[in-house]
């Protein structure tokens, strides 16, 4: 993962995508919902940090939405309708 990082910075160097913000990003790529708490104890930030720098990368449009994966079959939507 951190190769990948620093792939980015040399790539979009910004002071938005800076190391740890691009740390932020990846984490939440990978779960959306993961608290801000946890994100910050593993980079070893404040959670305030976290969420300041989420709110930035948002204003700015590198994060645009957050997002949920359900399991259509455990919703009912693998069941065809007697009609079809």
């Amino acid at each position: 993962m951190k190769s990948k990082v620093r792939t980015l910075l040399v790539l979009f160097p910004s002071d938005l995508l800076d190391y740890l913000n691009l740390r932020i990003i990846d984490i939440l790529g990978r779960d959306a919902s993961r608290p801000f708490v946890e994100i910050a104890k593993e980079l070893e930030i404040s959670d305030a940090t976290v969420h300041m720098r989420v709110r930035r990368l948002a204003a700015a449009g590198i994060i645009r939405k957050f997002t949920i994966a359900t399991d259509s079959r455990l919703l009912g939507y693998d069941i065809l309708p007697s009609w079809a």
